[in-house]
Formats: structure tokens, sequence, C-alpha cells
């Protein structure tokens, strides 16, 4: 995704002229005009009281705004806002009638929320990772709505008073007001005192001076009066788990009906929308408020018209009746499934909830895909998807956490085929819904061609009253919109107890990689973007039983690939197959022949033959359930058991595969490398050849080390070469 042109200037620019211009230290001395233009240089917006969440130099296109000055209302009691007839208007201004000081204190609270967004946005407002870096916009935009809640028991105090006499909000706080501020829960006590944590480090660099000098929030002495201090459990991070496997496999097989079946005959809908409703005089209902109602009725009417006269057909051909997943109908809270049409959109109410749904089933796949954190996500673009020279796809997106640039940094993530059909898919819909957008605000009148520009996000904050294709959604209404949809599938939005979360989608591919991938933590820092590998092996343990996971499959892998083996060896046999061993090689081959052959022995005595349990039952035997069988190199097996000895480590238990030696009794040479061999013994007495007439001695020693481990692979292969001349060298050089 491109960064927009600030007049030539990049980002990192924009945010050095204004230090320059609004030194840090002196942003908590800035009036109401200086803090506009310092905020409206950073790109969070031109109106005091209004911090705009996502600034322009990360997309011009995210108008999501947060009103300050309404959420600082909201947190105050009723009462005060009755008696003082105080209430947010349509402008979102502050209007008063009988008290001009409580108005002011309001609005000294709003320049002081502002002031702390800007330092924190320029200064050293960061911890723990971040330390003395400056906070990333959805940082400052959860810390707003916390200091809300904290400034308006400032606010109560400084109204009680009959003067201001402190000039300050947070210096009115008492011990009491902080102790009933965090007693919400242990979660918003530790997001209390961080932040109250912060307040002070600024105050100690001089950039801050409202403040409290207290360093904790409850204190260890007890009060000698006053109320009782209730003492909090001491609070401890639980990590989001990842989802179950049955959860994700049901959400997912719904999820792909949706988005392969369901979605292209709704996309026909939404772009029919305009010519359906083509024929509604929308300017005079507008202008009738008592005929609404008929308006909606006839818009009813004629969406049910067209999907009544418009088959819906799935992937395959078929006509679509009752869903083949259970899928509670839309727009209702009972589910009828004698009814085939109970899910189509044949209402408004239901197309907006459909629109909902196949965003969530998109958004759904991308996270699954990508295994990327919300607000990377959040960054995509609808042309984000490129193809590279081989026929892979890649998706563009920007990452902001662990990365010091204030505008994040680049990144792309390589997408399977679905996840790149549910983006094109998801593109489409914001085109049409816009389109529509754009039709009823011409037939009412109040279009502007100038009002906005063409969007390129790749979400949007639908279902909410309207299209709402003009609203990009934050991580928040993200997660609120993942639990609907699971509500909308008829599953629960809290798998495993815990409520559905973007950050679990990641917890889950660390978990199916750390059971399926060799080198997984490997695999997944460069997956996650890792700076570190603690980071990601956070990620693989975070779930308690994956441990016992890992094991419980490499046992049964173990088994089973021993059992291949022996089907291998005993099919060779049967089909007079010319390979000694069925082609396996290495001195275990005939160690395993030979407990074919006594195993058969054995069934035969008990008057049965070999069947299609027999591979199974020898397999478990030989591998101990699995205990030994080890890969130790490439096409190399080591079958040696916990209790015998080889010549890798010298003694009894785990094979060392570094140690591991050509002519060792327990090594078996796989079956699907044979030919590899042979052709690596041409090329190494080429090379030894040339390396013997030029009279490179160290370049002969390490190639009859090479022919000697490669020789001694297959017994067949070692009769075929043992006679050549330059074999005979190597072999000579080496003993």
């Amino acid at each position: 995704m491109s960064i927009p042109n600030f007049g030539g200037n990049t980002p990192d620019i924009i945010f050095a002229e204004a230090k320059k211009l609004f030194p840090i230290e002196d942003i908590q001395n800035l009036t109401i005009d200086e803090a506009v233009k310092c905020q409206s240089m950073l790109g969070h917006g031109d109106r005091f009281g209004c911090w705009r969440e996502f600034p322009d130099y990360i997309d011009k296109n995210k108008s999501s705004f947060i009103n300050i000055k309404n959420i600082i209302i909201g947190q105050l009691p009723q009462e005060i806002l009755r008696d003082i007839h105080v209430q947010p208007d349509t402008n979102d201004s502050i209007t008063q009638k009988d008290s001009v000081r409580v108005t002011s204190i309001i609005d000294d609270a709003v320049l002081w929320m502002t002031r702390w967004a800007l330092v924190c946005r320029l200064g050293p407002a960061g911890s723990g990772r971040i330390k003395g870096q400056p906070l990333s916009p959805q940082t400052i935009t959860t810390g707003l709505k916390l200091l809300a809640k904290i400034i308006s028991v400032g606010i109560l105090h400084r109204i009680d008073e009959n003067e201001d006499i402190s000039p300050g909000f947070i210096e009115a706080i008492t011990e009491n007001d902080w102790r009933k501020l965090s007693q919400h829960s242990k979660y918003f006590e530790k997001r209390i005192y961080d932040e109250k944590h912060r307040l002070m480090k600024l105050k100690d660099l001089g950039l801050w001076s409202d403040a409290t000098t207290n360093s904790k929030i409850t204190g260890t002495t007890t009060q000698v009066k006053g109320e009782l201090a209730s003492i909090n459990p001491e609070y401890k991070s639980t990590p989001y788990p990842p989802l179950p496997d049955d959860y994700v496999a049901e959400m997912g097989e719904k999820s792909l009906w949706l988005i392969l079946d369901v979605f292209p005959n709704f996309i026909k809908l939404c772009e029919s929308l305009p010519e359906i409703f083509s024929g509604l005089d929308y300017l005079k209902y507008k202008l009738s408020e008592s005929t609404n109602n008929d308006f909606k009725k006839k818009r009813r009417i004629l969406l049910a018209n067209w999907c009544e006269s418009n088959k819906w057909f799935d992937r395959n051909g078929k006509l679509i009746g009752v869903p083949p997943v259970s899928i509670p109908p839309l727009g209702s809270q009972t589910i009828s499934s004698d009814d085939e049409t109970d899910w189509l959109p044949n209402t408004m109410e239901r197309f907006h909830k459909l629109c909902t749904m196949c965003q969530s089933a998109n958004l759904f796949v991308v996270m699954l895909s990508m295994g990327a954190r919300i607000g990377e996500v959040l960054s995509l673009t609808r042309d984000c998807v490129e193809v590279d020279k081989n026929s892979k796809h890649y998706v563009n997106g920007r990452t902001f956490k662990l990365i010091r640039r204030i505008a994040g940094e680049e990144r792309a993530w390589v997408l399977p085929e679905v996840a790149v059909r549910a983006i094109g898919q998801q593109a489409m819909l914001l085109d049409a819904l816009e389109r529509f957008e754009k039709f009823e605000n011409e037939q009412f009148g109040t279009f502007n061609n100038d009002q906005k520009s063409s969007s390129t996000y790749l979400w949007g904050s639908l279902g909410k009253g309207g299209n709402g294709s003009d609203l990009v959604p934050d991580s928040d209404s993200i997660r609120h919109s993942m639990m609907i949809y699971a509500k909308d599938l008829g599953m629960t939005p809290k798998p495993a107890g815990k409520s559905i979360h973007p950050h679990r989608f990641r917890k889950t591919i660390a978990r199916l990689c750390g059971l399926a991938l060799v080198s997984a933590p490997i695999v997944l820092q460069r997956v996650f973007g890792h700076k570190d590998i603690e980071m990601t092996l956070h990620y693989i343990l975070t779930d308690s039983d994956l441990r016992l996971e890992i094991e419980k499959i490499t046992r049964e892998l173990r088994v089973m690939k021993c059992k291949e083996v022996i089907e291998d060896i005993v099919n060779a046999e049967n089909s007079n197959n010319p390979l000694p061993f069925g082609g396996y090689g290495g001195p275990a081959a005939p160690m395993i022949a030979g407990s074919i052959e006594s195993h058969k022995l054995h069934i035969h005595r008990t008057g049965k033959e070999w069947g299609a349990n027999s591979s199974f039952e020898l397999a478990s035997l030989m591998t101990l359930n699995g205990t030994s069988f080890t890969v130790v190199a490439n096409g190399s097996i080591c079958t040696k058991l916990p209790g015998e000895t080889g010549p890798c480590n010298g003694a009894k238990g785990r094979p060392d595969p570094s140690s591991c030696q050509v002519l060792c009794s327990h090594r078996l040479e796989d079956q699907t490398i044979r030919r590899d061999v042979e052709l690596i013994l041409q090329k190494l007495i080429e090379v030894f050849e040339k390396a013997t007439l030029e009279n490179d001695l160290m370049l002969c020693s390490n190639i009859s080390k090479e022919i000697h481990q490669n020789l001694y692979r297959f017994e067949d292969i070692k009769q075929k070469w043992i006679d050549n001349t330059w074999i005979s060298k190597a072999l000579a050089g080496v003993n």
C-alpha cells in the first residue's frame, strides 16, 4: 500500500517538522488553536475535540473519528448533565444554559486529552518492547477511551470545588478514587496502573505536569480512617488460546459455502440494486415522513420479487434450496429448516445481514491464511494482491508492531487460492455497496462529488442500519463482528470458554504448524514477522497440551512410516520385484525382512494368514508404539530402540543424527532416494577423477568420503560400482 504524498514529504519528515514547530516539552501548554494545528499536521484531523483514529499517511480513506467531548460526557453522572443541561447536539458540540463554569471545565478536559494524545504521538511514551518510542494510533485510541473514565473523576472534583484550586485533573484524584477505578476487573486494574505509570513517566521527563505522585494504585499500608479498602487479586494475563479444531472446521465449512456458493449469486443482487429500486421516488418519500412505511413496503416487495425470479445456484450448478450447512434464517431468531427461502435476502434487514456475513466469511479465510495481526489485515487495500513470475499470489500490506518507523513498513504474504478469491470478492462487495450508496444519495439529492474521494480500503463497517461502506472498522469492531458472525452461523462466540478474537487465529496457525511442520518455529518466525525466536515459541507453547499432541502425532507418524516399509517389502516379494528388499537399502533392510518372515511364521502357527492389520501390528512392535524409527537424514531412518546401542553415540538412548554412520546396523535407506544416490555417484566420480589429475589432495579427500557414504547405502548399487577404477582409488584413500 503506497503512502499518500504530503507535499513530497514522508511521514518521518512531517513528524520531524512537527517537533520543530511544537517541541515535545511545550505540548502540555498548547492553546486550542495550536493543538488543532499540531493535530492536523500529524494527520489526526483539524477539528478540536475530534481525534482522527487513523492518520492520513496510513490510509487517507480511514475516516473513523473519536469525539473526545462525547466520550467524556458519557462518563459523567446523568444527574449532573440534567442539572446543568449539558448534552451533545447534532454538530458534536456542547450546548449549555446554566453553567458556563462546568462547560469550561469540560472544554479544559478535552484540551487536556488532546495534548496527551499529541505528546504520546510525538514523545517517548511507550513502554515494554516500545520503550522510549511514540505510541501507535491504535494504542492512543484505546488510551483516550480509558482516560475519559479516569479524567471524569477529576472533573467531578473540579465541579465540586468552589474555586479551581487544582489546575489539573489527575492531581485532584484521591487514592480512594484510584482504588474504586481499579475495582472493575483485574484486567482493568492493570490498564489503570499502566496509564497512571505513563503519566508519571512523562512527568519525570518534564513533558507533563498533571500526574499523581503515588507509584502504586493500591498501597500496602492499611488506611487508619475512611472506607475499608478492598484488595483485588493479582492480575495475570491469560494468552489467547488457539481455536479448537472442530470449531475451525465447522466455521471453515460454512464460510466456504458463503464464499463459493452464496456470494456469486449475492453479488448479482448487490450490483442490481440501483436498477431494482430505480422506479422509486426517493425525494417524494424524503419530503413526506408519513409515507416512509409505504416506501419501505414497496422496496421490500421489489427486493422479494427479484429474489423469487432469480434462482440461486451453487458452485456445481445445482439449485440452492435448504442450506447444506446449519445456518439460522437471516434476520430471525427462530430456525425453520422447512422453508427453503428462509435464508434468502428478500428484505433489507436480511440483505444487510448477508453483507456482514459475507464480509466475515472473507475475513475468516484471510486471517486464517495470513496469520497476520489485525492491524496488518486492516491495512490491506482492494488492489493488494499481486502475482509473481512463478504464478504465486502475494498480498501487500503494512506491519506496525516492532517497527520503529511511524508509518510502519510494507510487507508481503503468500496467499492460497481461496484467500485470493475472498479478497477479490470482498473488493467487489464494497464496490457494489458504494455504487448503491451513491445511487441513493443522488436520488435523495444529497450527493456531492467533492464529498469524498474514491475508496481503496478492503473492509467496511457493514450492517449498522446502512451500507457503512464509507467507514473503516477498527480492531474492536472486527472482534465484535466475528462474535456476531459466530452467532449467525449457529455457533458459540466463545469457543473453549473464551471469546473469538482475531489474535486467536495467529495462535491457531502456530498450533497447526507446530503439529505438522518440521522446523515449525523457524517457519513461523518468518510468517509472523517476529524479531526473535522466543516470541514464536511463546505462540506455539500457548496451548499447554500442544507438547502432548506433538508427541502423539510423532509416534503415529513413525508407526505409519514403518508400516509403509513393511508393506512395500511384502508387496515386492509377492510381485517378484528385482530390487532387493523392495528397493530399500542399508544394513537395517535385511533385519526388517527377517522380522517380516518371523511374523509371518508366527501368524501361520496361530492358524491365520497375513492380513490387512498384520503390517500395523508388526510396525507397532518394531517401533515400540512409535518410540523409535526416527528420520535422521534425508532418506535415512534410524531403527535403533531405546535399549540398544549404536556407533553414533556409543551408548543406549536416543540416536545422534549428527554422528549417523552409513554402516550402522540400525540404518535404513528409503527407496525414494535410490535414483538420486546413483546420479550423485556418477557426479562424484567425475569430480574425483578431475581432482586426482590436478593433484588437488584436499578435494580428493572430501570427495572420497562422499563416495564412501553413498556407495554403501544400497547393496545392489554398490555391486554395480565397486569395480570402477576411480571408486577403488577413492575407497583406498578412505581406508
